[in-house]
């Protein structure tokens, strides 16, 4: 990292000013990259201050400079590989440019991250609760046994089932948003002044990121805490923070009164951002087709709690009675999935919600022949699915395409972003290498993405811009079936709105079959024809979506519902 000195600001360029002595001061940081295809400016007169108690939410699209921002102000911009110029101030103190001792002081107990990606961000090699334990240590002091003790309740608090079990489990044995959580409980480790949180709940179902939320805001109040919040949900925004900072293209281009950014937006961006967010209380836009009644699969009585379908002669998927079960430390089993039953028709796209830890991502990877079932069956279009048989997988796989819920980890760090979208055409034999090359510039257009990335690599991507490559990819061969885990959790809602818009124009134009899995239930509402509510391994509620989001039945799918975030900072503070 190149470090030069800051520029002078006039009064003009800095923000408002206070007679409080602000925790953290930004002055017209800039970050430029150095990549292999030349210098990309990043970040550009960026200047915000943010003060104890206080929750300061950056918003934008994906690439606009909002974790480059994150990553600056704790010096974590590799040497070689950005320019930094302006002014981090943490209590007055100059940290660009500052000793790497003293900034590995910083890191953790003065300031602490929740990285965006929680898969990349935790060892492999080490269980989730010696790494929440680690800080304690290292920060704070303690004994062992102090810090195992107080990582066991920082995971009971962020609510992570069974704590003392997950303690002793390895990353790979979690699910997205549990990952997401022991991330959050490292933060926490060593009591920071400052939390920056890069989209800290995108894997997190609404009832955990209520509850998460509701912690981070006692700690606010109590505790003295300041938050800066990177994050592309505005519904969370408007219920935590104090103020907005909007960005575009690396830019801030408006910064407000989270109440007066959301009554009264100033710039056309904000306003375009604002309108863009789906809401449980605007209806889903009209795709032409006919309305599904979802009768077909509307559980009986005495059914909801394992066989929530009838099964179709025609279905495009078809589960029945599916168990998943995997070894616990203590020798016992955790079933994943408890008997469940459902079937999707051809052209439908069905819609998959519940906790993170519920069964969701299991399912699905059994649906694709990724996890293999104790018990029960899974078949696509009549075909029996066999986990484990590569040869009977393969034409399968033509047909069924995935999009993962970790978008950096599901993408092949060595290719380039052009190798992975073309790959999936060259592997099925649809098109010879140079030919699927000239495809990729479209298909990411298809995804709004600037064809002009794909000479990047992975790592030189946002998480949103992954997201879309993965989408991308697997758009690539034009599948029948898409199975879609968590797939719009990382994007802003600007690209969100596109995203959904070309999933509904591809599911009426080639009759594509869709399960989706998401978190965000005012996203199922505006894409599915029939939604699954799934809880602790079993389908408790299927219905059509409209019934569903007017009429819930179980308790778990009002509860649901009655978590989603509204974005009106009038209706609703954690």
């Amino acid at each position: 990292m190149t470090v030069t000195a800051p520029t002078r600001l006039t009064a003009a360029d800095a923000p408002a000013p206070s007679t409080a002595v602000p925790l953290l001061s930004i002055r017209d940081l800039a970050v430029t990259y150095h990549g292999h295809s030349g210098d990309v400016p990043a970040v550009q007169g960026f200047s915000a201050e943010v003060f104890p108690g206080d929750a300061v939410a950056i918003v934008g699209e994906s690439g606009s400079g909002k974790s480059t921002v994150a990553l600056a102000v704790l010096g974590l911009l590799g040497a070689g590989s950005a320019t930094v110029t302006g002014s981090v101030r943490l209590r007055g103190e100059e940290l660009i440019g500052a000793a790497r001792r003293r900034l590995e002081d910083v890191r953790g107990r003065h300031i602490a991250m929740v990285f965006q990606d929680p898969l990349s961000s935790l060892n492999p090699y080490l269980t989730v609760g010696l790494q929440v334990a680690e800080a304690c240590e290292r920060h704070l002091g303690m004994t062992r046994r102090q810090s195992h003790q107080r990582a066991r309740e920082l995971l009971d608090e962020l609510g992570v089932a069974d704590a003392a079990h997950a303690f002793r489990r390895h990353p790979h044995q979690y699910s997205g948003g549990m990952r997401q959580r022991s991330l959050l409980a490292s933060g926490f480790a060593a009591d920071p002044a400052l939390l920056i949180a890069d989209e800290p709940t995108t894997a997190l179902d609404v009832i955990t990121q209520a509850r998460v939320l509701g912690r981070l805001r006692e700690r606010l109040t109590a505790r003295g805490m300041a938050l800066l919040l990177i994050t592309h949900n505005l519904g969370i925004v408007a219920g935590l923070c104090d103020r907005v900072i909007v960005m575009r293209g690396g830019t801030i281009v408006e910064q407000a009164a989270v109440r007066e950014l959301y009554r009264t937006p100033r710039h056309d961006y904000t306003r375009r951002l604002l309108a863009a967010v789906p809401r449980l209380d605007t209806p889903p836009p009209d795709d032409g087709r006919p309305a599904r009644d979802g009768t077909a699969a509307a559980p009986g009585p005495g059914e909801a709690g394992t066989r929530a379908t009838a099964t179709a002669t025609d279905a495009a998927i078809e589960v029945r009675e599916a168990i998943v079960e995997f070894p616990r430390p203590d020798g016992g089993r955790l079933r994943a999935v408890d008997g469940v039953s459902f079937s999707v028709r051809p052209g439908e796209v069905f819609g998959l919600v519940g906790q993170s830890g519920s069964g969701k991502s299991t399912l699905v990877r059994a649906v694709a022949g990724l996890q293999a079932l104790t018990s029960g069956e899974v078949r696509i279009g009549g075909t029996p699915v066999t986990a484990g048989d590569r040869h009977a997988l393969r034409p399968l796989w033509r047909r069924v395409q995935m999009v993962f819920q970790d978008p950096l980890s599901s993408l092949n760090a060595r290719f380039t972003v052009a190798r992975i979208v073309a790959e999936p055409l060259v592997n099925f034999g649809i098109l010879p290498p140079r030919e699927a090359r000239r495809r990729v510039d479209g298909l990411l257009a298809a995804v709004s993405l600037d064809p002009a990335l794909a000479a990047r690599y992975p790592h030189e991507l946002s998480g949103g811009q992954c997201q879309r490559v993965s989408l991308a990819r697997a758009l690539a061969v034009e599948p029948e079936i898409l199975l879609c885990d968590e797939p719009l959790s990382a994007l802003d809602v600007s690209v969100q709105a596109e995203i959904l818009a070309l999933l509904r124009e591809l599911r009426t134009r080639l009759a594509l079959t869709v399960l989706f899995v998401s978190h965000d239930l005012a996203v199922v509402r505006h894409l599915a024809d029939r939604v699954a509510v799934m809880h602790e391994g079993r389908l408790v509620e299927v219905k059509a979506a409209a019934s569903l989001y007017a009429e819930a039945e179980h308790p778990y799918t009002r509860a649901l519902l009655a978590a989603v975030p509204i974005p009106d900072p009038a209706a609703r503070r954690y």
